[in-house]
């Protein structure tokens, strides 16, 4: 009898120890889940918030900036004539629980907070006039010029016939030094065919590290006359260099062409649609390309596009269109070329030049549909209503060139 006892005593306890291993478990469960939404939350809300631990972070010169522009904030609501009395009014008549605020209001909670609290957290206003005031603001305390002048060591004006006047279309391929066979690939398929069709093919170049790559460059320019090369190291970092020695040399040299079409060496471009489009459309004072709207700094420093907040303090960029490929008008080509040497630049060339500066010169970006900056299929029925496709070697550029040179195809209406 004792022995029964002591049995169910024994699973008594057994199972109590299990309950308990349960709880433990389930505990431990819900206090990882609670830490993976936690880190998912701050992620996904780092990118739109520089809080006051990352503001302490900064230079001393960055937070006199920013504090700079936080005075700045004050003097713009006066100008804009937003008043506060107004705003507080208009408080009383809405239904908090049921509306969010509006712009007006969050910027009048800002501004009302950053006043009482100097540890308050800064956001900056996506594509608002105020966004556009303190952006101009800090693009102003950026004025400088570039440590050295643009010169060419391999240039070619006569390309352009009077300055470009009878010229539709100039192709302007910035391409990397060393990627002889991505332009023969170009020559070969699309930009051969555009030159046929009238328009002008030209590759902008620096000068490359390896000096056994000169030699080959200027054998590569003898043969097909094509090549602007300027006097700067041909590396990635300095991409805004080469996109602002573009502009120089199309500003003395080709100064009337009616567009330019700026490509990277691994785009495909849709000839023949790019024509039709420019003989379409009288766009001036225009920027095209696939438009990146409200799109925000990669803040992570292990990324190829990092830029810190020392670099830029705002939680979106103005709107700009992607470097690989993009079309300008002939009017703003000298524009942006003398606006772009007078501000420090910026590492992302598509940012700076289509953001910073065309926001500086107030000239409008225009989203093309049809032009990709990402590889898209290019069996010729799909071709047919792309403009450009990125992320083309020079072996797929002639694979898909000679399919679509075929007329034996049929397409589904």
């Amino acid at each position: 009898m004792c022995r029964n006892k002591l049995l169910r005593s024994s699973a008594i306890t057994s199972k109590s120890h299990e309950k308990l291993q349960i709880v433990f478990v389930i505990l431990i469960c819900s206090i990882f889940l609670f830490i993976i939404c936690s880190e998912l939350y701050i992620v996904q809300h780092s990118v739109q918030i520089f809080s006051f631990y990352q503001y302490k972070k900064q230079s001393i010169s960055t937070n006199k900036l920013i504090l700079a522009i936080r005075h700045k904030i004050l003097e713009i609501e006066k100008n804009l004539g937003i008043s506060e009395k107004r705003h507080n009014s208009s408080n009383k008549t809405r239904d908090k629980s049921s509306e969010t605020l509006s712009e007006h209001d969050e910027y009048h909670k800002f501004l009302s907070d950053s006043r009482k609290n100097t540890n308050t957290t800064f956001f900056f206003f996506n594509s608002t006039e105020t966004f556009h005031k303190l952006f101009l603001t800090w693009l102003d305390t950026r004025t400088s010029s570039l440590p050295f002048e643009i010169n060419f060591t391999l240039d070619h004006k006569h390309i352009c016939e009077e300055q470009g006047q009878k010229l539709s279309v100039l192709i302007a391929v910035t391409s990397s030094a060393t990627h002889l066979e991505s332009r023969a690939a170009i020559r070969e398929t699309w930009g051969g065919f555009a030159r046929e069709k009238g328009a002008k093919v030209v590759f902008f170049l620096g000068i490359p590290k390896n000096s056994r790559y000169r030699t080959r460059i200027w054998d590569e320019n003898t043969k097909f006359h094509d090549i602007i090369q300027a006097t700067f190291l041909d590396t990635y970092t300095n991409l805004t260099l080469k996109t602002i020695s573009v502009l120089k040399w199309i500003s003395e040299a080709c100064s009337f062409v009616k567009y330019v079409l700026k490509v990277d060496d691994d785009m495909f471009i849709n000839v023949e649609n790019f024509l039709n489009l420019t003989e379409m459309k009288n766009h001036s004072k225009a920027i095209m390309g696939e438009l990146a709207h409200e799109w925000h700094p990669v803040r992570s420093s292990k990324n190829k596009w990092f830029t810190s907040y020392t670099d830029y303090p705002f939680n979106v960029y103005p709107d700009f269109v992607f470097g690989p490929s993009y079309l300008l008008t002939g009017d703003i080509i000298k524009l942006l070329y003398e606006e772009s040497i007078q501000m420090k630049t910026f590492h992302l060339e598509d940012v700076y030049i289509t953001g910073f500066v065309a926001e500086k010169l107030n000239i409008k970006r225009i989203n093309l549909p049809a032009m990709f900056n990402t590889p898209r299929d290019l069996q010729p029925c799909n071709f047919k209503n792309l403009l450009s496709s990125h992320g083309h070697t020079p072996p797929d550029m002639r694979r898909h060139w000679m399919w679509l040179t075929r007329r034996n195809f049929k397409c589904d209406s």
